[in-house]
């Protein structure tokens, strides 16, 4: 994994945990088994036990991760 991407990962992983409290992070796809091709993204499953809608749900956590890749310059 590059560097770069690894940091921002990082970021957004204690962003989300410290924001968004979830109960597990996972990260599947081209990144977690070690393959990942220029054009691979970055995919996670965020869990959490929670009555808000999935919309709601939704906008909270592409807030966290948008605010970090726009510092980024991504």
């Amino acid at each position: 994994m590059k560097e770069e991407v690894k940091n921002i990962l990082s970021e957004i992983v204690e962003k989300l945990k410290s924001e968004y409290k979830p109960l597990k992070i996972i990260l599947f796809g081209s990144y977690a088994y070690g393959n990942p091709t220029e054009d691979s993204d970055i995919d996670l499953l965020i869990l959490k036990d929670t009555t808000k809608r999935r919309v709601d749900r939704f906008v909270q956590v592409k807030r966290i991760i948008y605010n970090i890749l726009t510092l980024a310059g991504n």
